[in-house]
Formats: C-alpha cells, sequence, structure tokens
C-alpha cells in the first residue's frame, strides 16, 4: 500500500510543478496588466491640463500660454456642450473653480462665449478671470482674450 502511495503522489507532483510553471507566468501578465489598467482609469484630467501653465497663463494675460496649458482639449468642435465640458474638466482637473457663463453672448462676428475661472492665488486672496472663446476657422476651440 505504500508503494500505492509513492505511485500516486508522483503524477501529482508532476501536476503541481506544471501548474507552477503556467501560474507564473499568468499571474505575471495579471500583474503588468492590472497596472496598465489602473493607470489609465486613475489618471486624472491633469494629466491633459498643465495646471500650473493655465495659472501663469491666467494671471499674466496670455491667450497663447493658456492655449499650452489646456493642450488637445482645444481641439474639440465649438459648441455649448464642448464648452460646458471644458468648464467641468478645468475644474476637475485643477484647483481651479470653472463655469461656462455665457454660450455666443458676445455680440461680435462669430459670437463670442465666457467661461469664468475662479482660484486662490499664493497670497490667499481670490483671483477670477474670464475667458473669451470663438470658434476658429475648423470650428475647434480658439482663446480670444483673458479678462480679469
Amino acid at each position: 500500500m505504500t508503494s500505492g502511495t509513492t505511485v500516486c503522489l508522483q503524477p501529482l507532483s508532476y501536476k503541481k510543478s506544471f501548474m507552477k510553471y503556467l501560474l507564473i507566468p499568468f499571474a505575471l501578465f495579471m500583474v503588468i496588466s492590472c497596472q496598465k489598467g489602473v493607470a489609465d482609469i486613475t489618471t486624472p484630467q491633469t494629466g491633459i491640463i498643465n495646471c500650473d501653465l493655465l495659472k501663469q497663463g491666467l494671471t499674466g494675460n496670455d491667450a497663447a500660454m493658456i492655449s499650452k496649458a489646456l493642450g488637445k482639449l482645444l481641439n474639440e468642435q465649438y459648441s455649448n456642450e464642448n464648452l460646458t465640458q471644458l468648464a467641468a474638466d478645468i475644474s476637475a482637473g485643477c484647483d481651479i473653480t470653472a463655469s461656462l457663463e455665457c454660450f455666443d453672448c458676445i455680440k461680435t462676428n462669430p459670437p463670442q462665449s465666457a467661461i469664468q475661472l475662479s482660484f486662490m492665488l499664493d497670497n490667499g486672496s481670490n483671483a477670477t478671470y474670464v475667458l473669451d472663446l470663438m470658434p476658429a476657422t475648423d470650428n475647434t476651440i480658439k482663446i480670444v482674450s483673458v479678462e480679469q
């Protein structure tokens, strides 16, 4: 009976080592895959918005710097929905309160829209700025000016 037990354990031992060689690469693959997925999911919009550059552009009234800070977000089509989303992305990604004040309410040709942005300065005071936006020639979002 002891020899029968030994015969039964050898195939079980073989199965354990075979499973170990299958599980290690599978577990490694899962860890690598999960880490990539977590990074994609948890990356906030700050990966798209350069918040420090945005604040510098606002305080310096520099529309070009603000455009650079917002990057690809300005490649969206100029619409009420997309400007509302832009304001929401700024609020969610940066320590800035942003809201679409009006869409096509500035009576120019073409009409312009306004997004209000507020944030705390280093000295503790609150700063409020207004971005005037209009459609670019390809109907994407274009920053026209910054007002305090």
